[in-house]
């Protein structure tokens, strides 16, 4: 596991117990919609901004565009 994988883990605890964290970097988009919320790690902003914008299109389940963005923490 990556550093960035790691942080979300302790940062994400259920996610990370269920397996729901995927890819790698210190950029998250959170997906808390649908049965199976997840946590997408992207290494620069702008890949997870692509990913956002095309979800947001037509995600899943109703979700009314409840994404999340964030930066994990360096420290």
């Amino acid at each position: 596991m990556s550093i960035w994988q790691l942080r979300a883990a302790v940062r994400f605890t259920r996610s990370a117990k269920r397996g729901r964290i995927f890819g790698d970097g210190k950029f998250v988009l959170g997906i808390p919609c649908g049965d199976k919320p997840k946590i997408l790690l992207y290494p620069t902003a702008e890949a997870r901004q692509v990913k956002l914008e095309r979800i947001e299109q037509g995600c899943c389940c109703d979700c009314f565009g409840q994404h999340d963005i964030f930066e994990l923490s360096e420290e």
